[in-house]
């Protein structure tokens, strides 16, 4: 779901996530293979002793727009962190309190906010600035 904040609509690819072995499974019927750098990219998410939610929620931070800010799952509540990487904004332990805070800091920044769910699949996204 999108939401602008100045009431147009955008448009959205929607599309599937699905599990590796699911996609092993789809991938050997279909010839399908992932080039290098997707498997570069899941060997270092391995490595990293990462849950698959925070492996989501990397994917994402790195294909969003600069000044972006994600609201995500943080050890038992929510953080507010910038799409850039670095110190987090802040956390609160509601999701409502996070989504406030990063409302507050996407505004700030002309970026857009992106909140995600305890699965850390995406669920809102609020543009503010020139792309709005």
């Amino acid at each position: 779901m999108v939401v602008m904040e100045n009431g147009n609509r955008d448009s959205v690819r929607r599309g599937y996530v699905v599990e590796r072995a699911a996609y092993a499974q789809v991938a050997a019927v279909e010839g399908l293979s992932l080039g290098q750098p997707a498997r570069d990219r899941f060997a270092a998410f391995d490595a990293s002793g990462a849950s698959p939610a925070e492996h989501l929620v990397a994917i994402i931070a790195a294909h969003s727009a600069p000044g972006a800010v994600h609201v995500v799952p943080h050890a038992g509540g929510w953080a507010v962190r910038p799409a850039e990487g670095g110190s987090g904004i802040g956390t609160y332990g509601t999701q409502a309190e996070a989504i406030a805070r990063g409302r507050q800091a996407a505004e700030a920044r002309r970026g857009e906010l992106l909140v995600h769910g305890r699965d850390g699949r995406l669920l809102r996204r609020t543009v503010f600035g020139a792309g709005a």
